[in-house]
């Protein structure tokens, strides 16, 4: 049977002058840069997998090898993956940092909501005669729930500016918030609050908010029982992993490829304090992806 298995080839900063290290069986950058294991751990397995299984000449069906770009910007490289030029294969993403053998069916979906309030600008002596959009903004955001917000959900604001100087009320504020869940209607019911939130704080205040919302990728939900799990744990049992299924609030490629009618998952490969220059990934994880990789060929292949 046809398989599709997938990595991205970007990482989340540049890697220019990577120098790797090597210590307690773990590799680490040995500079300021990332090390980029997510996702070039991903690559090399495929890469080290699919040879592997070549070299061996076990029975396989055709393999298809999908490398992505932009994954680490909203998963957008995949958006624009012509579909159509794949068969309707098992997808597997390797790319999530759970241990090899983790199979991610369930993942978080992002709403990404651009929030810009405008007041009026006047002098700080004369506080009445202006709107502070800043005091606005802070007066929406301390109604809403900030970090878990839910079992499923999450919300977090990375950017926040506003203002000119401190001598003057602010006439203008504006920040980014990202709204993830798993669950399609609790993106729309954070995004509905969050909207309520900021535009009655401003109709109060005699200022006004521009919402501008975008759909950074989709929610992954695909059940348990579906083909593609199965498979996924059977081949993590034959490669001598700990196969388990799990929930991550990350967005993979994977999300993308099931809204797009795929049976899709994303593989754990095991590397640990990702986009940060601390990432480092066990060689064992590395080497156990790519059995992996190699396992579910012969598992797919046996069903010819």
């Amino acid at each position: 049977a046809p398989l599709i298995l997938n990595a991205h080839l970007d990482t989340v900063e540049s890697t220019e002058g990577l120098v790797t290290k090597e210590k307690d069986g773990a590799i680490y950058s040995a500079g300021p840069t990332v090390l980029g294991a997510d996702d070039r751990a991903g690559v090399a397995a495929l890469l080290e997998g699919v040879e592997s299984a070549l070299e061996s000449g076990v029975s396989r069906g055709d393999i298809f090898l999908v490398f992505t770009v932009c994954e680490e910007q909203g998963v957008r490289g995949a958006r624009f993956l012509e579909t159509g030029r794949l068969p309707r294969a098992p997808f597997y993403s390797f790319d999530a940092g759970e241990p090899a053998g983790t199979c991610i069916n369930s993942a978080a979906g992002r709403l990404s909501l651009s929030v810009t309030v405008r007041g009026k600008e006047a002098p700080a002596w004369a506080p009445e005669e202006g709107v502070d959009a800043i005091a606005v903004t802070a007066k929406a955001a301390d109604s809403l729930k900030w970090g878990r917000t839910d079992e499923w959900s999450s919300m977090n604001t990375g950017v926040i500016k506003g203002g000119r100087s401190a001598e003057t009320v602010a006439g203008e504020a504006y920040l980014e918030i990202g709204i993830r869940s798993v669950k399609r209607e609790l993106l729309e019911e954070y995004t509905r609050k969050t909207r309520r939130a900021f535009c009655s704080a401003a109709e109060e205040a005699g200022a006004c908010a521009d919402i501008e919302i975008a759909e950074d990728y989709p929610p992954l939900d695909t059940p348990a029982d579906a083909p593609v799990c199965r498979m996924a744990l059977l081949a993590a049992e034959r490669a001598g992993l700990a196969g388990a299924l799990a929930r991550s609030g990350a967005g993979f490629d994977a999300n993308r490829l099931s809204a797009a009618g795929f049976e899709a998952v994303s593989m754990g490969i095991g590397y640990k304090n990702a986009h940060s220059p601390a990432e480092y990934i066990e060689e064992k994880e590395l080497a156990g992806s790519a059995l992996l990789v190699r396992s579910l060929i012969e598992c797919y292949g046996k069903e010819r």
